[in-house]
């Protein structure tokens, strides 16, 4: 065990479970989805905010914030699992709201090291 803030945390998500979750995304997505627009709803995002998606997982409320802020908004995802982080910047490539060439909502996706708090964590 390490002594790193949140180290078994940090393995647990870098391993099984994070690749496992990104094998049944689509499901899960779809199970979180109510409560992401209830979220999404009480936050009430608007053009030009820009907003930290604190567990980001595999990206679906990153891509939605990111629509919600529009093209002069910023969204930042950031998440501990390298898995779902991956999935994430698969998910944005994909979407046609962030990854065409003009200035579009491009949700940066990151990962924190282990040690870092929270309130530094930047893009």
């Amino acid at each position: 065990m390490s002594d790193a803030p949140n180290a078994n945390q940090a393995a647990f998500w870098n391993d099984a479970a994070g690749r496992t979750w990104v094998e049944a995304q689509d499901p899960l997505d779809r199970q979180l989805e109510p409560l992401g627009r209830r979220g999404m709803a009480a936050l009430a995002p608007a053009g030009g905010e820009r907003v930290l998606d604190i567990g980001c997982g595999a990206g679906a409320t990153s891509l939605a914030l990111a629509e919600a802020v529009g093209p002069r908004g910023e969204v930042l995802g950031v998440d501990i699992s390298a898995p779902l982080l991956d999935a994430a910047r698969r998910a944005r490539a994909g979407s046609p709201t962030c990854g065409s060439p003009r200035p579009t909502p491009r949700p940066t996706l990151s990962r924190p090291a282990p040690s870092t708090p929270p309130s530094h964590v930047s893009g």
